[in-house]
């Protein structure tokens, strides 16, 4: 059971939780791997589970304390030749049987077909599929469009559709309507997941690691906390039940997100007590200029550096003019 969870919500299944409200999902777990020096940016493989399992069950902690419900197991990248490449004796087959007890999750996949594969693979299995295509509103890389995509991974037998990665969180939900309108219009509607990027990138849909400072130098582009918050709020009101974070999505970013939906979710997020909300504890400063900075208005409209235009009021403002339909 996850910190700050109820008994009752810990005996529901996945489907069930979604059908009751939402589900805050967990963040870059790989990224955050390479920051704090236990991966190597640009191979991504995940022998840190191996040689430091205990930095990997407190990264896990971190993000259930901070109001993740589910978290993902670490084996990105975990295939047998890049294991033997990098000298382990572990195989894929043993990290996947270890991560995968309770559901499949398939992200990371850039090809309808091979979801499609992945899918019927995870079907066999009786537990519930979540199927993630890592695509923004260009579509997977032959071409097929985010619709199509949806409704092949539901008819492949998904029971959880949506997108993981590729964008910003801005891209990622005009990605995501556009999957909606398509599945609904087919009858073949599916609850949503988004995870995009902790990242800002480009309206027009172009993606993370084509952008010049990938993978290198994107804390530029990293999107702050106010931020996750506005596109929390979004996704929830665009019917998507399960919101979560890939790549450069932080504890901190994963805590906002559930501090946002906390009503939604059923329940207080663990840390909550620990973050300070809208840093209402400001108002008694004895400097006046940090007291007004005690209210969520002040929050959302403030723009946070000389190079930073708009506030976090405005950051998810006409997200879905990048939908392109």
């Amino acid at each position: 059971m996850m910190p700050g969870s109820s008994t009752s919500n810990a005996k529901k299944g996945l489907l069930e939780r979604l059908q009751d409200g939402v589900v805050i999902g967990d963040g870059g777990m790989m990224s955050e791997m390479c920051r704090r020096g236990y991966a190597i940016t640009g191979i991504w493989t995940p022998e840190v589970c191996v040689q430091h399992p205990s930095a990997v069950r407190e990264l896990h902690r971190e993000f259930a304390r901070a109001g993740a419900g589910v978290l993902q197991a670490l084996n990105f990248y975990s295939n047998d030749q890049k294991m033997k490449e990098r000298g382990l004796d572990c195989t894929v087959e043993d990290i996947n049987r270890a991560a995968c007890r309770y559901l499949y999750s398939f992200i990371w996949l850039f090809d309808i077909h091979e979801m499609e594969l992945a899918i019927t693979a995870g079907r066999s299995t009786g537990l519930p599929v979540v199927a993630c295509m890592t695509i923004g509103t260009r579509g997977d890389r032959n071409g097929v469009t985010p619709e199509q995509c949806a409704l092949r991974m539901a008819s492949a037998g998904a029971d959880v559709v949506g997108m993981n990665c590729a964008v910003g969180p801005r891209n990622a939900l005009a990605t995501i309507r556009r999957m909606r309108i398509a599945l609904e219009s087919a009858g073949l509607s599916r609850p949503l997941i988004v995870q995009p990027n902790g990242l800002k990138t480009p309206d027009d849909g172009t993606e993370a690691h084509h952008l010049p400072g990938w993978p290198l130098a994107m804390e530029p582009h990293v999107m702050n906390r106010l931020e996750a918050r506005a596109f929390a709020r979004e996704a929830y009101k665009e019917g998507v039940r399960y919101i979560g974070g890939c790549c450069y999505s932080t504890v901190y970013h994963i805590r906002a997100m559930a501090e946002e939906l906390q009503e939604e979710a059923g329940g207080v997020a663990p840390l909550a007590s620990h973050s300070g909300g809208w840093a209402p504890e400001l108002a008694n400063n004895d400097d006046p200029q940090l007291a007004k900075r005690s209210t969520k208005e002040y929050w959302m409209n403030v723009c946070p550096t000389a190079v930073e235009p708009k506030p976090a009021a405005e950051f998810m403002a006409g997200w879905a003019d990048c939908c392109g339909c």
